[in-house]
């Protein structure tokens, strides 16, 4: 009896190891265009009750049946793009694809392009309801997209922070204003076709080939000739949010033979108005991408960039007055000359210079070098009427506020005092804010 239960447990455990020996393993790696690891990824041996999920590091392995010839790999990016690898067993040995590059084909529901967004952003202290801040990103999520277009850092703010915790670099630069220490869209607005392709997005502080990043979020732009598709493009767009039109050309070289790359591009947008009053808009953006490839670990880039904007803000809405003018209203402008005039409007023209280079020592180690100039002015306009000046240790002097939506404009000051509610006041206001609302620059010029 116990000579049959040792061949037993013997017959069992060669019986498990032939088992295992039937099986085929299928091993590899994804990364992006940048030599990046894609984590997320899922992977499916179509046919086969099998799949896995790829590490940080973007390698995946599954165990298939010894019986496996051929067949398709199925990949799914956490951002949704889809891959279909051809696979073929040639040898008793597990299957390894190596290194397979991946190059996320980014889809958005709201926008098709973050740097669109630049057209939200301000450097002015005082509130802009266009500034989205502190949920811009580049993150193709439908909730924050929403959050960013419907809302601004007064109303929302991701996980309590605003956007200083967010970092954009720009061929390894950090790109951020010196005065709020945000992003500053604006620089590289309208540049979509050239932004669009070389932007990775990283969540919270993920660590990359290019720092650790910010704390909410890291985006990084690179912007080499010679990662893009060749070809010239022309497109023409209509909209009703910040403008109402944009045309913008692209073109796109590569002499390999020579180891030169050529990117040219350049926008227009414009409009009178967007889709809030007295937001005139008017931005131009060009590029000019050059890139040598010395050799095999050597090879030098240079980039510049031109994007001059004007354009005029939007105030924000408490909703006693968005009960009474609706959402379209803007107390900012008013008739001067018989011309619209944006009492707030921002302009924009800082050109930006990079020189990179980059050295490849081997396979896992490299050196970069980045280097930078930005030049210009950023400015915003506003109606000053303090005028205080300082007696004896206090402040005397100064106007009114003009703001037509100031507290002491609207209907509900009159009511404040529960006890002595002052009804025919609040009916004045309510009516001259009805029918007037906007910005007297005639009487502004009178008094002064």
């Amino acid at each position: 009896m116990v000579l049959m239960r040792k061949y037993c447990s013997v017959f069992a455990v060669f019986f498990v190891g032939f088992l295992w020996a039937q099986q085929v393993e299928i091993k590899g790696r994804f990364i992006n265009d940048l030599d990046e690891p894609i984590q997320g990824c899922k992977v499916q041996l179509l046919g086969a009750d099998v799949e896995d999920i790829t590490d940080s590091n973007g390698f995946f392995s599954l165990l298939i049946g010894g019986e496996f010839a051929e067949g398709v790999l199925f990949v799914r990016t956490k951002y949704g793009t889809e891959r279909e690898i051809p696979i073929t067993r040639t040898s008793t040995e597990s299957i390894d694809l190596g290194n397979w590059i991946i190059i996320e084909a980014y889809k958005s529901e709201i926008v098709d392009d973050p740097s669109e967004w630049e057209a939200y952003l301000d450097e002015d202290r005082g509130f802009d309801r266009a500034q989205i801040g502190s949920v811009l990103q580049s993150q193709r999520d439908l909730f924050l997209n929403t959050v960013a277009f419907q809302f601004s850092p007064s109303f929302y703010r991701l996980r309590g922070l605003d956007n200083a915790h967010q970092e954009v670099r720009l061929n390894g630069l950090v790109m951020r204003s010196s005065f709020s220490g945000t992003p500053q869209w604006s620089q590289w607005g309208g540049l979509n076709d050239f932004t669009n392709r070389g932007q990775q997005f990283f969540d919270g502080p993920t660590a990359s080939n290019r720092g650790f990043g910010g704390f909410l979020s890291t985006t990084q732009i690179d912007l080499r000739p010679s990662l893009f598709r060749e070809g010239i493009k022309i497109s023409q767009a209509f909209s009703n949010s910040s403008y109402r039109y944009r045309t913008m050309f692209s073109s796109v070289r590569n002499y390999q033979a020579k180891g030169w790359s050529l990117g040219l591009m350049t926008s227009r947008r414009w409009g009178a108005r967007g889709y809030i009053e007295g937001t005139s808009y008017d931005a131009w953006s060009s590029a000019v991408l050059i890139e040598k490839i010395w050799n095999s670990k050597n090879q030098s880039w240079l980039t510049a960039l031109y994007t001059p904007n004007k354009r005029g803000k939007s105030a924000p809405l408490t909703q006693e007055v968005f009960d009474l003018k609706g959402g379209q209203y803007n107390p900012y402008w008013g008739e001067k000359q018989g011309k619209q005039t944006n009492s707030r409007a921002s302009q924009t023209q800082t050109p930006i210079l990079i020189i990179n280079h980059r050295w490849e020592k081997n396979e896992n180690h490299f050196w970069q070098f980045n280097g930078g100039m930005i030049l210009g002015k950023i400015a915003t306009s506003r109606i000053s009427y303090n005028g205080h000046e300082p007696n004896e240790g206090y402040l005397q002097g100064g106007g009114s506020n003009p703001d037509p939506v100031y507290y002491q404009n609207l209907p509900s000051y009159a009511l404040r005092d529960e006890e002595r509610k002052d009804f025919s006041s609040a009916y004045l206001l309510q009516q001259h804010l009805l029918k007037e609302g906007q910005l007297d620059w005639d009487s502004f010029y009178l008094a002064n």
